[in-house]
C-alpha cells in the first residue's frame, strides 16, 4: 500500500497553534498538527492544502534553539512527506510564490531540486531587517531587488539596473543577503544560514545511521520519534523525519503498527 495515501491521519496527531505571519511559533518537535479543513480561515483559497502543510512545518522549526537568529526554514521536499499529490503541491507552491507569500532559496547542500528551501516572505524580511538595522543598502535591496527579482539568484545586470554598484554589492555580501554563485551572479541568501546547514547535515546523517543500524535496517516511525539526536542536531527528530522521507532517502511502508521506515537499497 502506498504510504502517501494514509499519511495524513498519522502525521496530524496533536493540535498546535497555526502559523501567523507576525512571528514564529515555538516547537516541541512532536508529531504534526491536526489542522482540520473546516477550521482553516482560507477554505476558499486554492492553496489551502499546501499552506496547511507549510504552517505545520513552520511550527516545528525550533527557532528558540537558534536563539531566534534564523527564520523558520522549510525544505521543499519536506512537503512531499505529507502531501498526497506532489504535482498539486508544486502547483500550489508556485501560486504562493506568485503571490509573494513565500520565497525559495538555494543553500548549496545538493545540486538538484532537493536543495530548495522555503521561507515565508515576511519572515525573511523581518529576519534581514533585524540583523541589519539602519542599513540603507539592505533596505534598498529588500524594497527594490527582493521585490522585483523572484528567482533564487540575481545577476550583475539586474543589480546595475537597480543602480546597485560594486561597493553596494560588497555590503550586501557582508550583510549575508547575497552569496557567490558564479561570475556575474549571486544567490539571494538567508543571513546566518551556515549555522542551519551545519545542524541540518548533522541531523540528517544521524537519523540515516539510526535507520541503518536498526534491526533489518528498518524501524517504525513511532519508535524513531523517541530516539535522541546529538546536541548539535538542533532541528529535532520530526524535522529530520520529514526530510529523509520527503527526499526519498528511505523507503516507507505502512503496517498495522504504523509507518515503517526502511533503509534504501
Amino acid at each position: 500500500m502506498s504510504f502517501k495515501r494514509n499519511l495524513s491521519p498519522d502525521v496530524y496527531k496533536s493540535r498546535k497553534k497555526i502559523y501567523s505571519n507576525t512571528g514564529n511559533s515555538s516547537s516541541n518537535n512532536s508529531t504534526s498538527t491536526n489542522i482540520s479543513p473546516e477550521k482553516n480561515k482560507d477554505n476558499n483559497d486554492s492553496t489551502r492544502d499546501t499552506k496547511r502543510i507549510l504552517e505545520h512545518l513552520h511550527s516545528i522549526f525550533p527557532v528558540e534553539k537558534f536563539e531566534h537568529r534564523l527564520p523558520s526554514i522549510i525544505f521543499k521536499h519536506q512537503l512531499y512527506s505529507i502531501s498526497k499529490n506532489k504535482t498539486e503541491t508544486d502547483r500550489q507552491l508556485q501560486e504562493l510564490r506568485n503571490r509573494d507569500e513565500i520565497r525559495y532559496f538555494h543553500l548549496g547542500i545538493d545540486s538538484d531540486d532537493f536543495d530548495l528551501c522555503i521561507v515565508f516572505t515576511r519572515d525573511y524580511e523581518q529576519h534581514v531587517i533585524k540583523f541589519n538595522k539602519n542599513n540603507q543598502v539592505v533596505d534598498k535591496f529588500l524594497n527594490v531587488v527582493f521585490k522585483e527579482c523572484p528567482d533564487v539568484f540575481v545577476s550583475r545586470e539586474a543589480l546595475m539596473k537597480f543602480q546597485i554598484g560594486d561597493d553596494e554589492i560588497s555590503q550586501l555580501f557582508k550583510a549575508g543577503v547575497l552569496t557567490a554563485r558564479n561570475l556575474g551572479s549571486w544567490w539571494i541568501s538567508i543571513p546566518g544560514a551556515g549555522e542551519f546547514v551545519k545542524c541540518f547535515l548533522q541531523g540528517r546523517k544521524t537519523l540515516l545511521q539510526i535507520v541503518k543500524k536498526s534491526k533489518y535496517g528498518e524501524i517504525l516511525q513511532n519508535e524513531l520519534e523517541t530516539r535522541k539526536l546529538p546536541k548539535g542536531a538542533k532541528l529535532g527528530i520530526m524535522y529530520h523525519i520529514h526530510d529523509i522521507v520527503g527526499a526519498e532517502l528511505v523507503n516507507c511502508i505502512y503496517t498495522s503498527s504504523g509507518r515503517l521506515i526502511r533503509e534504501k537499497d
